[in-house]
């Protein structure tokens, strides 16, 4: 320690902090960074937030595998729209994202290797739509 830190002990430090919090806005969650958030965390946000329609059922025309993965996953989406793709991470930091024009079958490649072991989250959205997919590193 070499003193030139902001405050002179952890009690000031701790008592200006600003916590980690989370809001959702049309379905999406983000951390304002002022600790102004509704969700004092991510999974918390995301298992309240709601979109206009959030689809995680199995009749999804989306397959994903595999899952768990070390890392390459592959996403199969059948008669796709135009669709975005984002992977965020626990944080709620989007990692990758990619936009894919519309076709009868995409197959995307998302590379997770770099990237930290734990889970992740898969966010579609096409036509006002929104669908999430967890993805595990391991």
């Amino acid at each position: 320690m070499d003193g030139s830190g902001e405050f002179s002990s952890q009690t000031p430090c701790n008592n200006n902090c600003v916590q980690e919090s989370w809001d959702c806005n049309n379905g999406d969650c983000s951390n304002p960074m002022d600790g102004s958030g509704e969700f004092s965390s991510l999974s918390q946000c995301n298992n309240n937030c709601e979109a206009t329609d959030i689809n995680e059922t199995s009749d999804s025309k989306v397959n994903i595998y595999p899952n768990p993965s070390k890392g390459i996953f592959t996403i199969d989406i059948q008669e796709t729209p135009d669709v975005s793709i984002k992977i965020i991470n626990q944080l709620g930091k989007t990692i990758q994202s990619n936009t894919v024009s519309k076709s009868k079958r995409v197959k995307e490649i998302i590379d997770l290797s770099a990237e930290p072991k734990g889970i992740y989250f898969l966010n579609l959205s096409y036509e006002n739509k929104m669908q999430f997919f967890k993805l595990i590193r391991k």
